[in-house]
């Protein structure tokens, strides 16, 4: 009995997260039609992810790594200072 009811909550779990991850996609394609060239680019700019397909966009050169230009330049832009560097 107590099986078949960790069977069922993992299902159920599982189907939850499932549908989650549906209704997030669904989502976002919606709201990156209706996004203006400047809040494209702010998007862009704090999650380097295309607005229309959530997918990472590519990088190549320099001192870029795989994350959002924000987490090195800040969110307005005007530079961050960390332990390893100064940017701009």
């Amino acid at each position: 009995m107590s099986r078949n009811l960790l069977v069922l909550a993992v299902l159920l779990l599982l189907v939850g997260i499932l549908g989650l991850g549906i209704i997030g996609a669904l989502a976002s394609r919606q709201i990156s039609r209706s996004l203006s060239p400047e809040e494209r680019g702010r998007w862009i700019y704090s999650t380097a992810t295309d607005p229309d397909s959530g997918a990472p966009i590519p990088y190549s050169g320099g001192m870029m790594m795989p994350m959002a230009c924000a987490d090195c330049h800040g969110i307005d832009g005007r530079g961050l200072r960390t332990p390893m560097f100064v940017s701009p």
